[in-house]
């Protein structure tokens, strides 16, 4: 009876030791997803707010390509493309409402002597044209409150009636909603570009635009 009691307990001990180096092993194994996990978020973060930062980016390609075709309607008119980095010249000599967009300030950069109505006085492009030569070019530069950006002229906020225009005051421009940054990739000053013609020779330009420059960690 005794020697049962004691084989009892001699199993109840192996069966608790038994028990609690399961535990220990469960929270090893605990441990180890713990930092795969961790491992696994440093690199897929990166890569969420790189897909984050283009989509927002992509926001303004609609109204780039809307630009570029009142360019396009313009020249066929006059002649002439309209160059400008006032949003107000653009919105009265095209037609077109450029208010809606507050992270974004619009300017179209046209060099030509023989194909603008007004050659920008530079004599280049803010970005290259792989394998082509611009007739213009449609910018987007990053705007965070109470800026901007690029140039002091490119996106101004004063809507007021030019004399020279004899115009209707314009929208206000919309109020930046607050995701560009102030440094690094997508951050106040950096800029989509459109090109026209469509570059066709390099895969950076997805539908004549190309969005490397405000991707880029500056």
């Amino acid at each position: 009876m005794m020697r049962g009691m004691t084989n009892g307990g001699v199993e109840s001990g192996r069966g608790a030791h038994r028990r609690a180096a399961q535990a220990g092993f469960t929270l090893i194994e605990l441990m180890v997803v713990v930092v795969v996990l961790l491992i696994l978020g440093s690199i897929a973060l990166p890569a969420y707010q790189r897909h984050a930062l283009s989509g927002r980016l992509k926001q303004a390609v609609p109204t780039m390509m809307k630009l570029a075709e009142k360019e396009r309607v313009y020249f066929n008119r006059f002649g002439k493309y309209y160059g400008s980095v006032s949003e107000r010249h653009l919105e009265v000599k095209l037609g077109i409402d450029l208010s809606e967009l507050g992270d974004f300030c619009f300017a179209v950069i046209c060099t030509s002597n023989t194909l603008c109505e007004t050659a920008m006085t530079d004599g280049s492009y803010p970005y290259g044209t792989p394998g082509n030569t611009a007739e213009f070019q449609v910018m987007a530069y990053l705007r965070r409150a109470g800026e901007y950006t690029g140039s002091n002229a490119t996106c101004s906020v004063d809507k007021s009636v030019d004399a020279t225009d004899g115009i209707v005051k314009a929208p206000s421009k919309s109020t930046p909603t607050g995701w560009v940054a102030e440094t690094g990739a997508g951050s106040s000053g950096d800029y989509l570009v459109l090109s026209w013609p469509t570059p066709t020779d390099s895969a950076t330009w997805m539908s004549g635009v190309n969005l490397s420059n405000a991707q880029a960690v500056n």
